[in-house]
């Protein structure tokens, strides 16, 4: 509800899952919203483009609207190399780690990969790595971790 209006009614794993606006998206924790403009119709999935930045979706969009894309931070994994083969994850975007926030049981890593991403790992995965704030990462998540939103115009 904002302002006195009721903004998306349903299931709570609906509306954590499928939000209809960014203020939701936001509201229910989606920590990484962005904003494309699809260039490219493809079988089922789409692309996107973000700073430059080619995302591949799971979706149905048209070529030149312009799309909020919403992702969770438990569906990004990081590594310390590229690790495109072997993997679902259709996207992998190298990046460096802007900060490291802890949060309990977790780390929250903000990364600029050409654009913010935010992904949460276990302590001992930031010990094992050693990963400190300024490190080179690999940030990657499946087209279908992707939540897409067509803007209205």
């Amino acid at each position: 509800m904002i302002n006195g209006h009721i903004i998306q009614i349903g299931e709570p794993s609906d509306v954590m899952n499928h939000p209809v606006d960014e203020f939701v998206a936001s509201f229910v924790g989606t920590e990484t919203i962005l904003l494309g403009t699809v260039e490219e119709k493809q079988s089922g999935s789409f692309i996107a483009s973000v700073n430059g930045h080619k995302i591949e979706v799971a979706g149905e969009a048209t070529s030149g609207e312009t799309v909020i894309l919403c992702i969770r931070p438990e569906n990004v994994t990081v590594s310390k190399g590229i690790t495109s083969t072997g993997t679902s994850a259709r996207n992998h975007f190298k990046g460096d780690i802007n900060q490291i926030n802890p949060a309990g049981f977790i780390q929250r890593l903000h990364i600029h990969c050409g654009f913010p991403l935010v992904s949460y790992i276990t302590n001992r995965f930031l010990e094992e790595l050693s990963l400190k704030t300024g490190d080179d990462v690999v940030a990657s998540f499946k087209a279908t971790a992707i939540h897409a939103i067509i803007k209205k115009q």
